[in-house]
């Protein structure tokens, strides 16, 4: 007996629930009236219960609901973007031709081109500049000359290796390759004459320090020797006149 009343419980149950979720086909008509006269402006307001509902509580919307509707502010709207479209269609063209231009720069920007093209003249640069800086210490210079021009080549390297990884167009990355370029011939310069100078230092301290033979000949016998010259030098002028000239 109590299993039956369990089922027939929970078979009502099903019955409501059912019921519930089903679509109403209920026609509400002074509801039907009011979303018409709200949205177009056709329908009354004043049908049924809501006559006195309207006249006690809004006697006003009553009066101008149906003349403004949401029909004429529609018009409003579609007539304002009807404007625009003109507008619209000008951006709509710049964007397109941007994203071209975009495009074509995306391109030539992640492509390096301009590389292959100084990249022989500025490693060989590199490399002879390179080369001579190797050579300070060995021509007698200092440390500290040495650091600060293995500085110098090392800023200019960051800096090419910079240009390499950047987002330029080739135009300015050609530029600034001959700049990294200019700049390493006259650093190069400057250290040649750095260079020199310290070649010519180290030739002069070697021939200072290079030791001079003293003379074995005494001061006395360069004295005789110069009197010996003196005296054969007046005996063969006395001779000069047995051979016919005459002296004054």
């Amino acid at each position: 007996m109590r299993r039956r009343i369990i089922t027939v419980l929970y078979a009502a149950l099903m019955a409501v629930t059912a019921s519930a979720q089903g679509t109403s086909t209920f026609h509400d008509d002074p509801v039907m009236q009011q979303f018409t006269v709200g949205e177009i402006g056709i329908g009354n307001l004043g049908s049924g219960f809501f006559t006195w509902y309207y006249d006690i509580f809004h006697p006003d919307y009553r009066q101008w609901a149906a003349a403004e509707n949401k029909e004429l502010y529609r018009i409003l709207t579609y007539y304002s973007w009807y404007r625009e479209l003109p507008m619209a269609e000008e951006i709509d063209s710049c964007l397109k031709e941007r994203a071209k231009i975009e495009g074509y720069n995306l391109i030539d920007r992640q492509v390096d081109l301009a590389w292959p093209l100084e990249q022989a003249k500025v490693e060989n640069k590199k490399a002879v500049f390179l080369r001579n800086i190797n050579r300070i210490s060995t021509l007698g210079g200092s440390a500290q000359d040495y650091k600060r021009w293995q500085n110098i080549y090392e800023a200019i390297d960051c800096g090419l290796r910079n240009v390499q990884d950047s987002y330029l167009p080739n135009s300015e990355r050609q530029k600034s390759y001959l700049a990294i370029y200019k700049d390493l011939v006259k650093y190069n310069t400057d250290l040649c004459i750095l260079l020199a100078d310290l070649d010519a230092r180290r030739k002069l301290k070697g021939i200072s320090d290079a030791k001079v033979p003293t003379p074995r000949t005494s001061i006395a016998r360069h004295a005789s020797d110069a009197f010996q010259r003196w005296k054969a030098a007046w005996h063969g002028g006395g001779n000069s006149a047995s051979n016919g000239i005459e002296a004054k």
